[in-house]
């Protein structure tokens, strides 16, 4: 699937979307798809989403302490209807049309964070922005930014685990129904276990910076 110097190009977007992500919360998904998409197109959503396996579970454990599982709860119980949707929009509509899709989707989170908007942390919040992020997340690999507008100002540490075990869960539902649909195909396992590497890199790099940013710092790397 791909060539030396895409790997090399792919490999290098991976470590920087891993270390961004484990540093705040988020990230990963925003920055590395719509470079993967540009680099090999068929890395999305498939491939990409195999590689984050072991950066959202990696997440959880190094700050399990600080895990908010009634949050992971209610975020995971919207998540599930939304992967349902999200495979029926990636089996239904034409890659083009569902790209627009999801890229309008994803701008507009993206500048409802960068407006400042503030969402109730409830128990309603949290599952709507579980469905909305299982919607998008499944269909184009981008699941960050509603999770972003309702996790904003919790602590630096909730952040990461909570929302790394969001995504861990969240991943596997995605995956399940891709094996079930036969999304997943043998160049999505081996482009996945030869860029895997990356992510681990980019988390273990993280270590030394998610210190520095915590509190208004925090905040202006997620709505960032």
């Amino acid at each position: 699937m791909l060539t030396g110097f895409e790997w090399t190009l792919a490999f290098g977007v991976l470590c920087c979307a891993a270390a961004l992500q484990g540093t705040v919360g988020f990230g990963y998904a925003i920055l590395a798809v719509p470079l993967l998409r540009i680099i090999e197109p068929e890395l999305v959503p498939v491939a990409i989403q195999l590689t984050a396996l072991a950066m959202t579970s990696s997440s959880l454990l190094r700050e399990r302490s600080h895990l908010n599982l009634h949050g992971v709860g209610w975020v995971l119980a919207g998540r599930l209807p939304g992967v349902v949707i999200g495979l029926w929009l990636l089996k239904s509509l034409p890659t083009r049309s569902l790209s627009i899709a999801i890229a309008i989707g994803v701008l507009i989170g993206v500048a409802a964070t960068l407006r400042g908007w503030s969402v109730p942390f409830t128990r309603l919040t949290q599952t709507t922005a579980g469905f909305t992020s299982g919607v998008t997340g499944t269909a184009a690999g981008i699941g960050g930014p509603p999770l972003a507008l309702i996790y904003r100002e919790r602590s630096g540490p909730e952040v990461r685990s909570t929302v790394g075990a969001i995504f861990l869960g969240g991943l596997l539902m995605s995956l399940m129904g891709f094996s079930l649909t036969g999304e997943i195909q043998s160049d999505d396992l081996r482009a996945a276990g030869s860029l895997f590497p990356a992510t681990l890199l980019g988390f273990w790099i993280s270590g030394s910076l998610r210190h520095k940013v915590e509190g208004d710092r925090l905040e202006q790397w997620i709505v960032g």
